[in-house]
């Protein structure tokens, strides 16, 4: 069945869960057609989200895991699906522990091999050989998943079924198996619907709120624990060791595919309060996590500060960005020009007997 196919069928036959149509990068979701903007006065949190992705073409959902309360920047793009990309590791990691094919104090192979005529590879070109899942969780490596994709390929159904049942909606058939499963590519979900699949996995064993959005699927507490590990190593040696802040610890994944890069954490580690996912297009999985830092420490002012005090906060925070991106483009503008003076220089000073040698074959006789 073609792309195109999937996505009218819920149109035709009024399938109550799925796509409804392509728009950009993105995929309408019923939850994003049903979707009307909010009217009066945007919320101080969602307000500072707002200056925070300025700049950005994306969206983020933070939640407060305690309350229940959550801040959506982004509207009905906060409500589109994209492709998943390597946040989806964190479902096949749950299976793979889950079921016995990850062994969670072993290892699996990461190296390159054929499937179904094409060549499929790590991100890492000649892989990472024998490698654990907490170290392949931080780094986000594909081939343990790839592994894993192949060792489930026979019970592939369940894992499909775990993945609808949080949000995950498969939009592309044409992919194999282990990229299926290895990196997401060919699933799509929603910033929202990944808020509430994050927020399941921080809380699975406690009696916080902010996890019973979603039937309860990670029932598994000693598996969760162990990818709760691996989301803490990607912080402190992995994708998003840059993100991190010192007394909000966090555990997050990173997801880049093609032009979407995603970033889903929650903090503190050892009692999750909060969870923030951040996706944005054209951009790489460690940018959302540095804007996830950013909201994170907007949000500890937020619930720390009067209300008074907040305010000048947001606008502060615009005014950093705009600063840092002036100062960027400064640094862009100089060092071209720069570069553009060294050439010159280079040029103007080139010896004749070096202009020479590029056009010469010296052959040596010995």
């Amino acid at each position: 069945m073609s792309l195109k196919s999937f996505l009218i069928l819920p149109i035709l036959f009024g399938i109550p869960a799925g796509l409804a149509m392509a728009e950009g990068p993105g995929i309408m979701t019923q939850e994003a057609a049903a979707y009307l903007p909010p009217r009066g006065e945007t919320p101080a949190m969602q307000a500072a989200m707002d200056r925070i992705l300025r700049g950005h073409n994306g969206e983020a959902v933070l939640t407060d895991l305690r309350t229940g309360e959550r801040w959506i920047s982004g509207g009905v793009k906060a409500r589109m699906a994209y492709n998943a990309a390597s946040t989806f590791k964190l479902l096949t990691a749950y299976y793979g522990l889950n079921h016995g094919l990850i062994d969670p104090d072993g290892t699996l192979q990461c190296k390159p091999f054929r499937y179904g005529g094409k060549y499929i590879r790590c991100w890492h070109s000649g892989g990472h050989n024998e490698i654990d899942i907490r170290r392949a969780l931080a780094i986000s490596c594909n081939g343990l998943f790839y592994t894993v994709g192949l060792l489930a390929d026979s019970e592939a159904t369940q894992l499909e079924r775990l993945a609808q049942a949080v949000g995950y909606v498969p939009a592309d058939t044409r992919t194999t198996k282990p990229e299926l499963f290895g990196h997401g590519d060919g699933w799509y979900v929603s910033p929202l619907a990944q808020a509430r699949m994050l927020g399941a996995l921080a809380t699975a064993g406690t009696n916080l709120p902010g996890g019973v959005e979603i039937p309860p699927v990670f029932t598994d507490v000693g598996a969760v624990q162990v990818i709760r590990e691996g989301m803490r190593r990607c912080l402190i040696e992995g994708s998003a060791k840059h993100a991190d802040i010192a007394d909000l610890p966090m555990a997050g994944k990173t997801g880049t595919l093609g032009k979407q890069g995603w970033f889903l954490t929650f903090a503190p580690y050892e009692k999750p309060e909060v969870t923030c996912v951040v996706h944005l297009d054209h951009e790489w999985g460690h940018q959302a996590a540095s804007v996830a830092k950013r909201i994170l420490q907007a949000y500890q002012k937020y619930r720390s500060q009067s209300p008074e005090q907040f305010a000048k906060t947001i606008q502060s925070l615009e005014g950093r960005r705009v600063l840092a991106s002036r100062r960027s483009h400064g640094r862009k503008v100089a060092s071209r020009k720069s570069r553009a003076a060294g050439k010159s220089r280079t040029k103007a000073k080139q010896p004749i007997a070096q202009k020479v040698a590029k056009n010469t074959v010296v052959i040596r006789v010995d």
